[in-house]
């Protein structure tokens, strides 16, 4: 059986889709798929496309903040400059929560300092929540 969320983005392609000359329709449900060129294929295809940006993306951020983190565990430990909190834990707000809560385990860096430890855990706990709604909705 199709999930009705399934069968949600199938009618919205459907809708969107300018050629639409043949259709099946599944036993039982109320959706039917255009066997056009393109139609539904390619809406499939783009929101794919999407996702695989999006994920490549996340990556390369929650990368960046997970090493913007390992930089400042270094220059704690030589005396040098380092990256401000505030910054930290903004990067950690906009989508790198996940690379800097990894930083924090893995190199027991600021794990102690409870005015940066739970707001990086709390955006972390929201982006968890946001990914789970976006799997669900998506």
């Amino acid at each position: 059986l199709l999930s009705q969320h399934f069968l949600a983005h199938l009618r919205r392609a459907i809708r969107s889709s300018p050629a639409l000359t043949h259709f099946v329709c599944f036993g039982g449900a109320s959706a039917s798929i255009p066997l056009a060129r393109g139609g539904i294929h390619d809406a499939i295809n783009n929101h794919t496309l999407i996702m695989k940006t999006f994920l490549i993306l996340f990556a390369i951020f929650n990368a960046y903040t997970f090493s913007l983190m390992a930089w400042d565990k270094w220059q704690a430990r030589r005396g040098g400059w380092r990256v401000a909190e505030n910054r930290l834990k903004k990067l950690s707000w906009a989508g790198g929560s996940l690379g800097m809560v990894g930083a924090m385990q893995l190199l027991r860096h600021k794990t102690r300092k409870n005015s940066f430890y739970w707001p990086v855990y709390l955006s972390f706990a929201v982006h968890i929540g946001l990914a789970v709604w976006a799997a669900l909705k998506f």
